[in-house]
């Protein structure tokens, strides 16, 4: 039989597929891919006819070990995301939709689906409802389970049935059959599990059987939280609900961890669509990320031992129920512990940073990590601070912590102890999960309040729904799954939560790592940073921000962050063998070193420098190609090539298929190359980098000019280059070199204090990255170095700009977002009158230095382009184009025929005469 798919069996894609966010790693058989839901069919008639195990999988994002297992897993979330129907309240979805892309395609009509997962950017509603996923809000909306009306299955048998309503059965005999046994069985155990189920909303151990009878009796809820161990959903039918129209947000704040705790039960009777809860620990963690510093810093007032979320929504104004959550808690005792946040933009940046709450935690460096197993215990909120002190008091009686967070308003809170696996992490998680479970037990809560069973609490659904439900699940397992091929491990006949042979780290787990080009102790080695992957697959988010452009292009795993960092552990730590170096190589091959996952990762997994680390190993063993040496050496040979720029020129094109690269038009030397050295001793030192000087020097006119009529006397070094272009092709030594030099020529003036100013990204923000890993005594330099647009914004002096109306369609490079400096150049344009400026929220443009010269990354290249950049610059024909980045500003006119430019040249275009 014939498959319309990607079928992948090679060892490095298994390797990738090997792990989920859990602590466990199992090698699969081999992964489908399929692009129609017959060819799932088949992949599932070939297993079935093989005895071959079958794991479905989305995001690969579980917590617990739900999606990998010795199995051949069926990834349905390249192809198989339609949104097949909307139609009023209700709409029908393939299984690898994600929740983001769903409710985008939702807003312009009013609705949304409302279980908000903080893995929303990249869960799949497939996954999703295996999971039997909840989120901040379903205290309002409920879980998964509660929003789901039918799903469209097929059992391993080949059986395509419409699992609904019980009361409402359809179909085929066969299935209206297994309808009568669900409803006798639950006759049967209806009074075992109005016994054992806990009373509460969350709880997704095992299968919902309390949801086959009134007032659910719906058979889709079985499938809801069953992680793949009855059928493959092939089609899911949604509940949607209503956007709300209103929303407000009070942060409170608590001295003490334990009085928010008490004081949450008090605060759910107010009615609110969330309560949330964060630590002081990731509090600490999130103001070290760049990406949330700004949002702590401005809503959260001293030092708090924890904070409270609790946001209110609905059709009418909301302020007055957060003036009404002011006043509960100044009755409790704590006046003016709440700051109310109305605006909009403000809320989302506080729940972006709850949402990241489990990636904040994981950004630890070291070997000891916050690890999933206890993390989903649900308990009544009136023993909610009694069982967090107690829980608490465990940990320290095995040596560690754990940092709690999340949902307070539902007694579900996350908190995960902090463990080495690699030594005696799992004595220590078995006893605190035995210790922890009785504690559940005697607060008649749920082990499992959130995200499912998996490897690591399968076994815990025994001693909470005894031998005779639990003998139900294998009952109602064997009925659809026969000869257990359907995910096997999960939920029925599961094995140890601490079998060292499931591990990602097992027992032996040791790493090579050759002497390294660059310095990775902030990590503790350069596997060590690696290792920071916790394989959340936040990489995987479609619609904001920069990562993962080559992934977005491809939706391919190789091409994502975490499928990269896997790789690379999985070469250093020898499991690829002697194909390591090469499966590496062709894991970053579409790598654009955006730096994209520097900022926006939360673990903080830096794929940009791990490529410049891999690039010096494996060409400095393997050797530099030509093309490599004439992008590497460009700014050595610069000068001599624009002294005779037409013959440069046309030596270029003569050259440029021969060395590989593409039929585009590559940069053209310039005879009138940027001179000017300005003053001795400035107040500020204007870094001209190659590509400015000897291929666009009016934008290096431009900026002079600009920073003069700011009032300042400007300096101009010569010849001073990053080593961007060396450390692109892995030539450490030769980038360290040039470093050297910087730091020689510019240390006087850094010694005074004077600023370094630049102009391109790319160049001017190695001073602050590459630098200090590459050379001791860097800091200084990286402390002091700016670009145009983030100087003038802090200090524009004595700036003054005529009126120019003009709309103004703005892309940032890449580097640009990384290090956050995007807001400058909105604010540096906002100070010219009737600019009306709009960003492109575009991913990378695909040029990247010299990726989309390469006459074999033309084609992706330009797909990345595509995407979004170019199509926004062709709907606003009228628009003056800005981009800061050369190698955006040629992407920019090779695909669309117009030019942008620099901001330097929009300021001096706006000075005042």
């Amino acid at each position: 039989m014939e498959l319309d798919a990607e079928i992948l069996f090679d060892a490095a894609s298994r390797g990738r597929y090997s792990t989920d966010a859990s602590i466990y790693q199992l090698e699969p058989l081999g992964v489908v891919v399929p692009r129609s839901e017959d060819a799932v069919r088949g992949a599932l008639a070939i297993a079935a006819e093989e005895g071959v195990p079958i794991l479905a999988r989305g995001a690969g994002s579980s917590q617990c070990g739900q999606a990998v297992g010795k199995a051949l897993i069926i990834d349905h979330s390249k192809h198989l995301n339609q949104i097949i129907e909307v139609d009023g309240a209700r709409a029908v979805v393939q299984p690898g939709v994600v929740l983001d892309q769903l409710n985008a395609a939702l807003r312009p009509k009013g609705w949304w689906f409302p279980v908000d997962v903080s893995t929303s950017a990249q869960a799949t509603i497939g996954g999703m409802a295996g999971n039997n996923s909840c989120g901040s809000r379903s205290i309002a909306y409920g879980n998964m389970v509660h929003n789901v009306l039918a799903i469209d299955a097929c059992t391993v048998g080949g059986e395509r049935w419409r699992f609904g309503p019980m009361d409402e059965v359809g179909g085929p005999p066969e299935y209206r059959a297994f309808v009568s046994r669900l409803k006798a069985l639950y006759e049967r155990e209806k009074a075992e599990i109005e016994a054992r189920f806990p009373k509460l909303l969350r709880k997704v151990a095992g299968y919902n059987l309390d949801h086959l009878g009134p007032p659910y009796a719906n058979a889709a809820h079985l499938l809801v939280g069953s992680e793949g161990t009855l059928a493959y959903s092939e089609r899911l039918h949604l509940k949607l609900s209503r956007i709300p129209a209103k929303r407000a947000l009070g942060v409170c704040h608590f001295a003490k961890f334990h009085t928010a705790m008490e004081l949450t039960q008090h605060i759910v009777k107010l009615g609110p669509s969330a309560v949330e809860l964060v630590d002081r620990t990731m509090i600490g963690l999130a103001r070290d990320i760049a990406a949330f510093r700004k949002t702590v810093d401005a809503f959260i007032k001293g030092d708090p031992e924890a904070i409270l979320l609790v946001e209110f929504s609905g059709e009418e104004d909301q302020l007055p129920r957060l003036k009404q959550l002011t006043a509960l808690m100044g009755d409790l005792g704590m006046p003016g512990s709440v700051v109310e946040v109305a605006d909009a933009a403000a809320q989302r940046a506080l729940w972006e940073m709850r949402k990241a709450g489990l990636n904040i935690m994981m950004s630890m460096k070291g070997d000891g990590k916050p690890v999933s197993f206890i993390e989903d215990c649900a308990v009544p909120l009136e023993h909610l601070a009694e069982y967090t002190a107690r829980l608490t008091a465990v940990f320290e009686k095995h040596g560690t912590r754990g940092t709690w967070y999340a949902h307070a308003s539902v007694g579900t809170l996350h908190v995960r102890p902090i463990l080495d696996m690699r030594r005696d992490g799992a004595l220590k998680m078995r006893a605190i999960a035995e210790e922890a479970c009785a504690m559940v037990k005697q607060y008649k809560g749920a082990y499992s309040g959130e995200h499912g069973d998996g490897l690591v609490r399968s076994e815990w659904i025994a001693p909470f729904f005894g031998p005779r439900l639990t003998a139900a699940l294998g009952e109602i397992k064997s009925w659809l799954d026969p000869r257990g091929l359907m995910n096997p491990g999960k939920i029925v006949d599961p094995p140890k939560m601490d079998d060292a042979s499931l591990f990602r780290f097992k027992p032996g787990y040791a790493t090579e790592v050759p002497a390294t080009a660059l310095d990775w102790s902030e990590w503790g080695g350069y596997d060590k940073a690696v290792e920071m992957c916790n394989n959340n697959g936040h990489c995987r988010k479609f619609d904001a921000g920069t990562m993962c452009p080559s992934y977005r292009a491809t939706h391919d795993e190789i091409h994502l962050t975490r499928g990269r960092a896997n790789t690379l552990r999985l070469a250093l730590s020898g499991q690829l063998g002697a194909e390591g170096d090469q499966a590496v190589k062709e894991a970053l091959d579409l790598c654009v070193s955006c730096k994209g996952c520097k900022r926006e990762c939360p673990t903080g997994v830096d794929m940009a420098r791990m490529k410049i680390e891999f690039l010096a190993q494996y060409n400095g063993k393997h050797g530099f190609s030509a093309r490599d040496r004439a992008v590497a050496y460009l700014p050595r040979y610069a000068a001599l090539a624009a002294a005779f720029a037409p013959l440069a020129n046309t030596a270029t094109r003569v050259l440029q298929r021969p060395l590989g690269f593409a039929a585009r038009p590559l940069p053209r030397w310039r005879r009138d190359y940027f001179r000017d050295t300005g003053v001795e001793d400035g107040d500020v030192l204007l870094f001209v980098d190659t590509f400015n000087r000897y291929f666009e020097p009016e934008n290096a006119h431009a900026a002079k000019a600009v920073l003069e009529a700011a009032g300042y006397r400007v300096q101009v070094p010569a010849g001073l280059c990053c080593g961007r272009t060396f450390l692109s092709v892995g030539m450490v030594d030769q980038a360290r070199r040039e470093a050297q030099r910087v730091l020689e020529v510019l240390g006087p003036a850094l010694a005074r204090g004077v600023p370094v100013i630049g102009l391109e990204p790319s160049c001017l923000l190695s001073l602050r990255d590459e630098f200090p890993v590459l050379v001791k005594g860097a800091e200084a330099l990286a402390q002091n170095s700016f670009l145009l647009e983030e100087f003038l914004a802090r200090k524009p002096g004595r700036l003054k700009f005529r009126e120019m109306k003009q709309g103004v369609l703005l892309h940032g490079h890449c580097h640009q977002k990384a290090f956050d400096a995007m807001p400058a150049v909105h604010k540096l344009l906002a100070m010219v009158p009737g600019l009306t400026v709009k960003t492109i929220e575009a991913s990378c443009c695909g040029m990247a230095g010299s990726f989309g010269y390469e006459a074999e990354h033309v084609e992706m290249s330009m797909k990345m382009a595509e995407m979004t950049l170019l199509p926004a610059i062709r709907n606003a024909p009228h628009d003056m184009l800005v981009a800061d980045g050369t190698s955006c500003r040629h992407q920019i006119a090779d695909g669309t025929g117009r030019h942008a430019l620099h901001v330097a040249r929009v300021l001096e275009a706006a000075l005042s005469a």
